[in-house]
């Protein structure tokens, strides 16, 4: 086994990087010391060539930011968030019946991104969305493979160690980020303005539904300083920040779901058995099950512990010098969690490279001395997302409702013979999946006439 460093120190062209690869690390900073480390970087290529002005994850550390995180939580904390389990559930069963139609969907990660936008758009905005081929979820779609694609580009980087190359003309042969940025920041402004647009014509004509914005514009909350349009303009960016982060984050999870478990149909089985201890197969689960299904929310364990959305969390920044442990951290360092290394401690979780829900369990329950991946995958600190609440119970419904009615498989082709399915992803801040399809076979006689079952 190779000795691994809990906190290292980089210099890139005399920019200082942290990298935190331990849990004690992350939370001794972060948490511990988070007056210090709940800042970002300047991310100059994001924020000024991108305009993403709204979106609260690449915000700095301050007065506005406290603000906006204030808005956020009263609006997403976990009473608020249970007001929107019907919306989660329904929005669950029709990806099922769209399954129910296709049983071998070519794209399942198109079904699952329409069933998740859905979710978020209605949460968010209170607004319906198309049953296929909606714009604004191509719209989420297009800017969030923008934000993944600007983060990874090196002048992401470059520019926030030299600010300078900003300036560079674009007519120059080989300078392409300026045009690419262009594009990019036009998706930024549609995502920003045209979702809250709609929300607000719904609520002007009555068809919304309960939502965040509707909330937030309602409820009575002391923001001392904000003029009535600055308050609305941080409840459009919070809304924003909620549907352009939150879908590829549980995206992630649910592809990633779907590939562990077709190559482990022992693990298929287990879930099946304690599925029908509780539902019987009479009905499908409910939010509530979830205590009843703790082999279900190991599977869900599993698969983010495996395959993190986010291998490094978004960096973090100190402004001034800090000592930790005997070391000198700089000042203008950039600080990064590495949840990659944290979920794949072999010391936390023997043969960490295997897939195995049953280390979370003991005795037929969860067992509360293994250590919860969810404590890592949504950051530390002040930083922490805020949104998490909605994101793990959409999860928990997606997993427990897909099986208790099917058995996932390999895909058939043209043939008749199994489609190999490959393990791939794409690059980004997250880990989504590529393209796959896969079969889902009912499970028993009627399993499919559940959906139409009264809620």
């Amino acid at each position: 086994m190779v000795a691994r460093s809990n906190i290292l120190h980089l210099d890139v062209l005399g920019s200082s990087i942290i990298v935190l690869n331990s849990l004690k690390a992350a939370e001794d900073l972060l948490e511990g010391r988070s007056e210090l480390y709940s800042s970002r970087p300047p991310l100059r290529f994001l924020n000024e060539m991108m305009n993403l002005h709204w979106l609260l994850v690449v915000y700095p550390y301050g007065h506005k930011w406290r603000l906006a995180q204030k808005i956020f939580n009263r609006g997403v904390r976990p009473s608020a968030a249970q007001g929107f389990r019907p919306v989660q559930r329904n929005a669950v069963l029709n990806y099922l019946r769209r399954i129910r139609k296709d049983r071998q969907p070519e794209d399942v990660m198109s079904e699952l991104r329409h069933s998740i936008g859905s979710t978020i758009l209605s949460i968010a905005y209170g607004i319906k969305i198309k049953p296929s081929n909606d714009p604004l979820i191509a719209l989420s779609e297009a800017s969030n493979i923008s934000i993944n694609s600007g983060a990874m580009l090196p002048i992401s980087t470059l520019m926030d160690i030299i600010p300078s190359l900003k300036y560079i003309p674009g007519w120059i042969p080989g300078i392409t980020f300026k045009s690419k940025a262009a594009k990019w920041r036009a998706l930024s402004d549609d995502m920003f303005e045209i979702p809250y647009a709609a929300g607000k014509r719904a609520m002007q004509d009555g068809t919304a539904t309960p939502s965040f914005i509707s909330a937030a514009l309602e409820e009575d909350m002391d923001l001392t300083g904000l003029t009535p349009d600055a308050r609305e303009t941080i409840v459009k960016m919070m809304a924003a920040t909620m549907y352009s982060g939150g879908v590829d984050a549980t995206l992630a999870t649910q592809g990633t779901f779907l590939l562990k478990v077709l190559t482990h149909p022992d693990i298929q089985r287990k879930a099946h058995i304690e599925l029908d201890s509780v539902l019987e197969r009479k009905r499908l689960p409910t939010f509530e099950d979830q205590a009843s299904l703790p082999y279900i929310t190991a599977i869900m364990r599993e698969v983010q512990r495996m395959v993190p959305p986010a291998p490094l969390a978004f960096p973090h920044f100190i402004e001034t010098d800090d000592i930790y442990e005997g070391y000198r951290i700089p000042a203008k360092s950039t600080v990064i969690m590495n949840t990659w290394a944290m979920l794949h401690d072999a010391n936390t979780y023997p043969d960490p490279f295997r897939f195995n829900p049953d280390r979370f369990m003991k005795d037929g329950e969860l067992n509360p001395e293994v250590l919860n991946p969810e404590h890592i995958i949504f950051g530390l600190g002040r930083r922490i997302c805020p949104g998490r609440h909605i994101s793990l119970s959409t999860q928990f419904m997606t997993i427990a409702a897909t099986l208790s009615m099917y058995e996932i498989k390999v895909p058939i082709g043209k043939d008749g013979k199994e489609v190999k399915v490959t393990e791939a992803y794409q690059p980004g801040l997250v880990l989504l999946p590529e393209s796959f399809s896969c079969q889902f076979v009912p499970r028993f006689e009627g399993a499919e006439d559940l959906l139409d079952m009264p809620i």
